[in-house]
């Protein structure tokens, strides 16, 4: 389900769906420029996202009307989040591509219901390794050995004292 929220009559739609569904809500506002630069990409995440997400995109003269106050936090533009029952539970602080805004749908609601009702921010910290989390660069592997930056780094200290 795709809300475009521009009109009291779609804030009331979102509204009425909100109580009971959960959302991956677009805060923008079209005198914005980063707003304009991304609706390419949101418009590609609808397209994508649309049959498997519920998605609103709330104009910034409506965001003070979402029930449960999640449009209350909203303090610049854009601003994405996941909300359950109106409730902000995960901002998107990454990148804007289609690629980004997929990852933040799929990490932050599972079949249309989200992973946890905690505060979460989803935020790129470099490449994870393969445990999911970011890569601790030069510092030894839980096996004790150091991993290949800290293995070069090594070798090149190695060559200049000699």
């Amino acid at each position: 389900m795709i809300i475009n929220v521009d009109s009291q009559e779609n804030l009331n739609t979102l509204n009425n769906n909100i109580k009971n569904k959960d959302f991956i809500i677009w805060f923008y506002a079209d005198w914005c420029g980063h707003c304009n630069a991304m609706k390419d990409e949101w418009s590609k995440f609808e397209q994508s996202a649309g049959n498997e997400f519920n998605i609103a995109n709330v104009r910034d003269d409506l965001k003070d009307g979402v029930e449960g106050g999640c449009g209350k936090n909203v303090s610049g533009f854009p601003k994405i989040v996941a909300a359950s029952n109106g409730n902000e539970v995960a901002e998107h602080t990454g990148g804007r591509t289609l690629e980004d805004l997929l990852t933040f749908a799929k990490e932050n609601v599972a079949n249309n219901t989200l992973l946890n009702n905690t505060q979460k921010k989803s935020k790129k910290k470099g490449k994870p390794s393969k445990k999911g989390k970011p890569s601790k660069k030069g510092k030894p592997s839980k096996k004790g050995k150091p991993s290949k930056k800290g293995k070069k780094k090594k070798k090149k200290k190695k060559k200049k004292q000699n």
